[in-house]
């Protein structure tokens, strides 16, 4: 399993994509269920 689901191609466009519809960093983190690093 990889821990960094960030660096995956699919989850990369879907950041993105809520990127483009003005979604927070923190919202897209959360669904995603990815970390933050700030």
């Amino acid at each position: 399993m990889i821990s960094t689901l960030g660096y995956l191609p699919d989850v990369k466009q879907q950041i993105a994509d809520m990127a483009v519809n003005g979604s927070g960093i923190r919202d897209t983190a959360r669904v995603l269920k990815i970390r933050v690093w700030l």
